[in-house]
């Protein structure tokens, strides 16, 4: 059976591995079943720290990578030992935070693991095993991007965005009349189906079937379950219900950044589409699984003018020497003067 097994890394092999003056060093070992490692040309990971996942380590960033046939007391002889230096992140981090491995194989998916940040040298003080077709033992983080309310043909509705899901079984919704919520009702009369272990934007929706009073504030929250029976909240958010049919009801805001590309998967073309939140330069790259540029698709200043409007950009699935990239997994990296996010697409042939 696989198995990646975390390990506290001491501050020799850390400065072995890493070779910084501070390194913040995580570390991830891999074991084959016949007990030797992985190649080195086969393995590739990223990571980023959950809640934050627009910003993105992979082994080519500086300071990350993976060595094979490692001998360590904590991980035995012939491990693979994935490290990263979190210190790369541009922004700052702290202790308790969760950082979020997705870990490949020959270009498949091998396995996700969720490691807590424990100290200022960002080791982790624990070890466990992870089965990387059980995911159901790790903690369920899922970043939700957007989570808004709005009153159409008398009655709420409610949509969500999910940039990233692990392990997540589905959703439940819950109405209260007060932002505090003593008196608190589930509105789903079913689990609502979750997007299980994915990077794929997923994008929901639910109608509120239940009555509402004109004039009356409503609070929603939503609550993500994994299929271990572990909940996580989100919200809560507001909707004001209007006195009467011909009122109308408040203005859908719009979500800025990047949005999901379309077609996905595609071939040849994708069209990336997305919303200037700012005025000032919009730079939005393609990236290999590796964290290399592919090509640059859009450098571009945008007028305010602009801010809240949809706009749009195309990838032939072109490399920036014009020539066709291979088939796999992409990343669209989009930023701005206030915003870093990343998107993952595949080119298929």
């Amino acid at each position: 059976m696989k198995r990646l097994i975390i390990f506290t890394i001491t501050i020799l092999i850390v400065f072995n591995l890493v070779a910084m003056n501070k390194p913040k060093a995580m570390c991830v070992y891999i074991e084959m079943p016949d007990e030797s490692a992985p190649p080195f040309a086969s393995v590739s990971f990223s990571a980023y720290i959950y809640g934050r996942s627009s910003e993105i380590l992979t082994d080519s960033s500086p300071g990350c990578g993976y060595i094979e046939n490692i001998s360590t007391p904590e991980a035995g002889t012939g491990d693979g030992i994935c490290y990263l230096n979190i210190g790369s992140f541009e922004t700052a981090w702290s202790s308790e935070e969760h950082l979020m491995w997705t870990i490949e194989l020959n270009d498949s998916p091998y396995g996700i693991v969720n490691q807590q940040i424990q100290d200022e040298t960002g080791a982790s003080e624990y070890s466990y095993e992870l089965d990387p077709y059980n995911l159901a033992a790790t903690p369920l983080p899922v970043t939700l991007s957007s989570f808004m309310a709005v009153y159409n043909e008398g009655v709420p509705v409610l949509n969500w965005v999910t940039q990233s899901e692990i392990s997540n079984s589905g959703w439940n919704i819950y109405r209260s009349e007060t932002e505090e919520c003593e008196t608190i009702l589930q509105i789903n009369p079913e689990l609502i189906s979750g997007g299980g272990t994915t990077t794929e934007t997923i994008s929901y929706s639910f109608t509120d079937n239940f009555d509402v009073t004109p004039g009356i504030t409503y609070w929603y929250s939503l609550e993500s379950v994994d299929f271990g029976g572990h909940t996580d909240s989100f919200g809560p958010i507001m909707i004001q219900i209007p006195n009467d049919e011909n009122q109308q009801p408040p203005e859908i805001p719009p979500v800025f950044g990047l949005h999901c590309n379309y077609p996905n998967p595609f071939n040849p073309d994708t069209v990336i589409e997305f919303t200037p939140e700012t005025a000032g330069k919009i730079d939005i790259k393609i990236l290999n699984i590796k964290g290399q540029i592919v090509k640059t698709i859009l450098t571009e200043n945008f007028a305010e003018e602009d801010i809240g409007k949809n706009q749009t950009c195309v990838w032939d699935g072109t490399n920036y020497q014009g020539k066709i990239a291979g088939s796999g997994i992409y990343f669209c990296r989009y930023k701005s003067t206030t915003r870093n996010q990343i998107t993952k697409m595949v080119l298929i042939k």
